[in-house]
């Protein structure tokens, strides 16, 4: 590293927090992890080391593993399209309603979110700003966010399938 580079990494933490502090969703800090560990710089340090978020477990309810009877409807019929959704699944400090992972070289995976409007809509009809960072987040992760409304799967269950399928199989 030039030898301006690293002074002003020692001398600037206060910036260096700045900087840092400022992303709004995902921070993405591309080096040398084995160097930024050990390269004496406390703030550097810190920040080179993973940090471990422990899980929160999915509450037993009436729908368990799912949190609605609206992601159970889903999930069984995503199931009964021939796909295997995954209920709850964690991704950092997040479980996502439904998952749909591919692992081979064609690599995909398919956070599916059912959102009820008292919770994920604002009074004047629009989304929760939550929601749409949450996205963002996962979106910066790799992961293909598909959102449906309950009214969507209670009004055409089978058109919200249909739209998934298209996003799993244009992967292919």
């Amino acid at each position: 590293m030039p030898a301006g580079s690293l002074r002003f990494l020692r001398e600037t933490g206060n910036l260096f927090n700045v900087a840092v502090s400022r992303a709004r969703a995902v921070l993405h800090v591309v080096g040398n992890r084995n160097w930024a560990s050990n390269c004496g710089i406390r703030h550097v340090e810190r920040l080179a080391k993973p940090v471990m978020v422990a899980q929160q477990e999915p509450l037993a309810g009436p729908w368990a593993p799912h949190e609605s009877p609206w992601e159970k409807y889903l999930f069984e019929a995503l199931t009964a399209a021939g796909l295997s959704p995954i209920p709850q699944y964690p991704v950092g400090y997040r479980r996502l309603d439904l998952a749909l992972i591919r692992k081979d070289p064609r690599q995909l995976k398919i956070d599916i979110e059912v959102d009820g409007a008292c919770c994920h809509r604002n009074p004047d009809g629009t989304r929760k700003l939550e929601d749409i960072w949450r996205d963002i987040q996962l979106q910066g992760m790799g992961w293909r966010v598909v959102r449906f409304w309950v009214y969507q799967l209670r009004e055409s269950m089978e058109d919200c399938v249909k739209r998934i399928l298209e996003v799993w199989n244009s992967h292919e």
